[in-house]
């Protein structure tokens, strides 16, 4: 046997001593951290629209919580506020609802 071993000579079974899983862990973790920034970017992004549009002629009431969506899909602080605009909103509809019947 030769100093130098050809590749036919290395067994099949052999450990593998390379980086793939780093790499790929690696790489995974990039995409998900890529993927929360774009969120964030996007969220935040069309927030300040609908903050806007609260002074500015727009559906603020729309944006604001399509906003809060956007960004509940990666943090959990957007999801608590989400839902809190969610109960207020069907304590306001209710609300509403109760004022406009007819009182006997």
């Amino acid at each position: 046997m030769s100093l130098t071993t050809s590749a036919t000579e290395i067994p099949t079974n052999a450990p593998r001593h390379d980086t793939d899983t780093g790499l790929i862990a690696m790489y995974e973790w990039s995409r998900k951290k890529l993927k929360r920034m774009v969120v964030a970017v996007m969220g935040i992004t069309v927030l300040v629209i609908g903050i806007a549009m609260i002074i500015l002629p727009g559906p603020a009431i729309v944006v604001i919580p399509a906003a809060l969506a956007i960004l509940a899909t990666e943090f959990a602080w957007a999801r608590r506020l989400l839902h809190r605009v969610r109960e207020r909103m069907e304590r306001a509809a209710n609300n509403r609802k109760n004022d406009q019947q007819p009182k006997p």
